[in-house]
């Protein structure tokens, strides 16, 4: 993204000069040597690495294969466009001589270069990415409704038969929503109990009804304050 820019802009408006250039040299500087010791370590590494094909081409050799696919491409489209070219002087030829004379327009049929098949791919990929943010975002709403109608089944259930259920969930609102008492574990492999929350809400329980219930938000609170405050690891 564009987080290089903010201690450029912080810069322009007069602030800590030598905290921004920290700041820039972290987001840009830090980066550009990474990307050079690279590039080095490649320049020195290729021509050591032999494989049946010949020595593993460096940065300068590809470099310069870059551009030798690119004359190549420029030279496919220059025939592409020679071809489309005869292709119409021959049928203004024969539509000249005949008005009435059907016209054929043929498809130039050349190999795809280098590049083409870079555009191809990207095309693919950007197409499969489209067709799946239309698929997966209707779908995750309907995962939402059907989470909700699973957690109103479970409740349900539960009070037809009056018995014990005990379920693990990572979810703050499905816990405090479903639960009498929730056992909230500590962090770590080795993770024991480290808090029991009683949940006196009354039941049947309406999701809409205790959205805006205090007592319902207060536990949903206590929850989030263990996760997030008394279970904090140290190094954060």
């Amino acid at each position: 993204g564009l987080n290089w820019a903010v201690p450029v802009v912080r810069l322009c408006r007069g602030e800590d000069a030598r905290e921004q250039a920290s700041e820039l040299f972290t987001k840009v500087g830090l980066p550009l040597i990474a990307v050079l010791v690279f590039l080095l370590v490649w320049s020195v590494g290729a021509s050591q690495v032999k494989t049946s094909l010949g020595v593993l081409p460096g940065p300068t050799a590809v470099w310069r294969q870059a551009f030798n696919r690119y004359d190549e491409h420029q030279v496919q489209r220059d025939k592409a466009d020679a071809f489309y070219q005869r292709q119409e002087e021959r049928n203004a030829a024969k539509l000249e001589r005949n008005p009435d004379a059907e016209i054929k327009w043929r498809k130039y049929t050349g190999k795809p270069t280098f590049y083409d098949q870079i555009g191809t791919s990207l095309l693919t990929v950007f197409t499969g990415f489209v067709l799946a943010s239309l698929i997966a975002i209707p779908f995750g709403a309907l995962d939402a409704l059907t989470r909700a109608h699973l957690q109103d089944s479970v409740m349900e259930i539960q009070a037809d038969l009056n018995n014990t259920v005990i379920m693990v969930t990572h979810d703050v609102d499905e816990a405090v929503l479903l639960s009498d008492k929730i056992v909230m574990m500590t962090n770590g492999p080795a993770a024991t109990v480290g808090e029991v929350l009683e949940v006196d809400l009354a039941r049947p329980r309406d999701r809409l009804a205790l959205a805006s219930d205090e007592r319902y938000n207060h536990f949903r609170s206590q929850v989030l304050s263990f996760l997030y405050e008394r279970q904090r690891r140290p190094a954060e």
